[in-house]
């Protein structure tokens, strides 16, 4: 049997993980450290000069996002409302993130350097990536009902 299915057996049988609000928790945490962890190996990509690399970086990034939120929405059962709760939880991370973000941007300072490209553009690009994520997140995991990992 393939590890993933193992893994999905456990969590559907976890008594914590069928609480909307651990669940939640759950995907919320590893929304943080996805993201997290794409940004700081991107930093490290930054320094070393290697072009287009950082572009299959975010594609990895988002594919592996995707696949854990089906993963999620195929292991964990509840009603209709506690699923969309559960969703609701979890997809908070990128909302804050996209607030993060419109803060940074409404509250820029202007300075001598390009803050066109360095925050504005930046900043924009980031609340979009950020509610793009949000809602992708929450219709695959609280609006989507599952079959199961059979």
């Amino acid at each position: 049997m393939p590890w993933f299915i193992e893994v999905g057996n456990k969590l559907r049988n976890a008594k914590w993980f069928q609480n909307h609000w651990l669940s939640g928790l759950f995907l919320f945490g590893m929304n943080f450290g996805l993201f997290g962890f794409t940004g700081l190996f991107l930093l490290v990509i930054a320094y070393l000069y290697i072009p287009f690399v950082h572009l299959l970086i975010i594609a990895l990034a988002v594919s592996g996002s995707i696949v854990l939120w089906l993963f999620i929405r195929k292991t964990w059962q509840g009603t209709k409302r506690n699923r969309f709760l559960m969703g609701a939880v979890g997809s908070s991370f990128y909302l804050l993130m996209a607030l993060l973000f419109g803060f940074k941007w409404v509250t820029l300072k202007p300075s001598s350097a390009d803050t066109c490209m360095g925050a504005d553009v930046g900043s924009f690009l980031g609340i979009i990536v950020a509610t793009v994520a949000f809602t992708t997140c929450l219709i695959l995991t609280g609006f989507s009902r599952g079959k199961g990992i059979h």
